[in-house]
């Protein structure tokens, strides 16, 4: 089904859950794991990112700061090699305000700022690295159960997609 943006063919993942937390992301079309979640204690220590043929592409693992946010992230290729780290930055609400991806040479490859509303929804996001800039402005609406179900993501002012989301709730 095409979506009302682009016309492109809508993509779609199905998330499994255990004890409360995401364990694994299953990719629509090709049905196969393309995500793996590892906990400690519910607090998520490690992902794995896999290939459609199976294989292993990324593994992430998490370290968390003394409020219980991730505080950095390092990304290691299936070779086991560092490819880089991600640093995260957090409002006094607990909300991230800065993304600061450090490559191997510990350079900053890239940094995006973080938006909020009063009610601390995210409105949007500003992405950079090198010469390169791009602002993004999210809307959501039709809330159920304090839940979107729809998002439209602006890139430079020009819608780039639509997101919407089935939520089925269990008793």
């Amino acid at each position: 089904m095409p979506d009302s943006i682009s016309g492109k063919e809508d993509n779609f993942e199905t998330y499994q859950y255990k004890d409360g937390n995401r364990i694994s992301s299953i990719n629509g079309k090709s049905h196969k794991v393309g995500i793996r979640y590892n906990y400690d204690n519910d607090k998520l220590i490690e992902t794995n990112t896999y290939n459609d043929n199976g294989s292993l592409s990324i593994k992430t693992k998490f370290k968390y700061n003394d409020d219980g946010l991730i505080a950095e992230a390092d990304e290691y290729a299936s070779t086991g090699s560092l490819n880089g780290r991600v640093i995260n930055k957090y409002t006094d609400s607990k909300q991230i305000k800065e993304q600061d991806k450090i490559t191997v040479d510990n350079k900053v490859e890239s940094v995006t700022w973080y938006n909020y509303d009063a009610k601390d929804m995210l409105t949007g996001y500003k992405y950079k690295s090198g010469t390169y800039t791009a602002n993004y402005l999210l809307k959501f609406s039709l809330f159920e159960k304090d839940n979107w179900l729809k998002l439209v993501n602006y890139y430079n002012s020009k819608p780039e997609t639509l997101v919407e989301r089935k939520i089925e709730y269990y008793n």
